[in-house]
C-alpha cells in the first residue's frame, strides 16, 4: 500500500510496465513461478506495455475457488498487455486510436510450462 500525503493509493499492485523490447513482434516479457508447485507460467506478447495487477479487491467478491476456497484481496495476479495509460495525451507514446475501417492486431501468449 503506498501513501502519501495521507491518501492510500491502490490497495496493492495495479502498476503499467513499458516492456523494453529487443525486436519487433512477439517476445518473452515475463515468467511467474510458483515455488511450491513447481508450475511455470511465460507472457510472450507484442504489444509496449503490461499493467500488472494483483487482485486488490477480491475479498469484497465473496470469490470461492477450488475446494472451497475463499480468495482474499491480493490472492491473484493479472497481466494485461496493451498500451500504457494516458497514451492519448502523450505524443511520444504508441497511438491507441483505432481509426474507422483500420484494423488493430496484438497476439499475447501465456505458456504453462
Amino acid at each position: 500500500m503506498l501513501i502519501l500525503n495521507n491518501y492510500i493509493y491502490a490497495g496493492g499492485y495495479d502498476h503499467s510496465f513499458v516492456i523494453n523490447k529487443s525486436k519487433e513482434g512477439i517476445e518473452k516479457i515475463a515468467e511467474l513461478q510458483n515455488d511450491d508447485s513447481s508450475r511455470v507460467m511465460e507472457v510472450y506478447t507484442d504489444a509496449v506495455a503490461v499493467q500488472f495487477y494483483a487482485g486488490n479487491f477480491i475479498e469484497n467478491n465473496k470469490v470461492v475457488g477450488k475446494n472451497n476456497y475463499m480468495y482474499k484481496n491480493r490472492n491473484g495476479i493479472c497481466l494485461e498487455t496493451g498500451f500504457l495509460p494516458d497514451s492519448m495525451n502523450k505524443p511520444n507514446f504508441p497511438s491507441p486510436v483505432l481509426k474507422a475501417n483500420e484494423i488493430y492486431n496484438t497476439t499475447t501468449i501465456y505458456k504453462f510450462v
